[in-house]
């Protein structure tokens, strides 16, 4: 994806907003994939500044295609063979893969069904307790 234009119709001065790049990144990744998909997760880091006065490059690489998710990788530059200045990846879900919150809670194991304790014991003070009220023995 292309953005030939100046960054310069936003109020920033030479460098150009965060946020502005991050939301040319998205619909390019967006624009590889298939319409029934969402954003599902997202990492990404600025590396150099962006200057306002120029164009930017995405480019978009597909990193996984699954059966419910899908990850690219977008770096942009501001031009051709020019070093990256923000990579983002981002994860896309299938719409109607989201499971039911009720459904993916059904097959947790509880703490207390795992080590014996409940929520409101403290292990750490029942040992305490227990080591205090033994005689101190030194050899």
């Amino acid at each position: 994806m292309t953005l030939p234009e100046p960054l310069i119709c936003q109020p920033a001065g030479e460098v150009t907003l965060g946020g502005y790049i991050v939301t040319q990144a998205i619909p390019a990744a967006s624009a590889t994939v298939a319409e029934d998909v969402d954003v599902y997760s997202s990492q990404s880091s600025f590396l150099h500044p962006i200057s306002a006065a120029e164009g930017v490059l995405c480019y978009v690489h597909g990193v996984a295609e699954g059966k419910t998710f899908i990850t690219r990788l977008v770096h942009a530059v501001q031009f051709i063979g020019g070093p990256r200045l923000y990579m983002v990846i981002l994860s896309f879900q299938m719409r109607n893969s989201v499971t039911k919150s009720s459904d993916a809670l059904a097959c947790v194991t509880t703490l207390s069904a795992l080590c014996g304790h409940g929520p409101d014991s403290n292990p750490s003070q029942a040992h305490r307790k227990s080591a205090s009220s033994q005689p101190n023995l030194r050899h």
